[in-house]
């Protein structure tokens, strides 16, 4: 598909934008915690790789390449919150809660409750660190996958996901 919109097809980049908004959304949405945000993050990311699509090398895999894109707009996003400050909600976006969350059962309570202490650890864990944990574990991306997206060895990825996993670990043992 992606080398149909090497070619030109039109509506190619809307099949694959289409296929892959929910999931670049949800990613973005880890990486910068606010969903307005993730949502222009999602599409400047779909803006530049439609940019780049030419120089997109079929031999990679086209859902590394995009996730990619949208992990460095993301770091960026960050980068430039730091030098401007913490971002402020104007719409109660504090009470968000992603989809897939029920929280009409105490079961369901006790999950929404594991998944904030989830949140809240990764949040402590480096940039790094935590891309690395969501493209392999939510994503569902392999080790090789996941590094090729950050732009390191898979071996150094590996060494990484071993640490910020006991990190992890610690941090959730000891906030019980």
């Amino acid at each position: 598909m992606a080398c149909a919109v090497q070619t030109g097809e039109g509506h190619a980049f809307d099949v694959l934008a289409e296929r892959y908004a929910a999931r670049i959304y949800q990613h973005l949405y880890r990486i910068v915690g606010h969903r307005q945000e993730a949502e222009d993050l999602t599409q400047e990311s779909f803006l530049k790789a439609f940019r780049a699509i030419q120089q997109y090398d079929a031999s990679r895999e086209f859902r590394s390449w995009l996730y990619a894109i949208a992990t460095n707009t993301g770091r960026n996003a960050l980068r430039a919150r730091g030098r401007r400050g913490p971002m402020v909600s104007l719409d109660g976006e504090e009470n968000f809660v992603p989809a897939g969350t029920e929280n009409d059962t105490s079961d369901a309570q006790l999950r929404a409750d594991r998944q904030a202490q989830l949140a809240e650890a990764m949040g402590r864990l480096p940039e790094h660190a935590a891309a690395l944990v969501d493209l392999h574990y939510r994503e569902g991306m392999s080790l090789r996958e996941a590094a090729a997206v950050l732009g390191t060895t898979e071996g150094a990825a590996k060494v990484a996901l071993h640490r910020a996993r006991r990190q992890l670990r610690a941090w959730l043992i000891r906030d019980e």
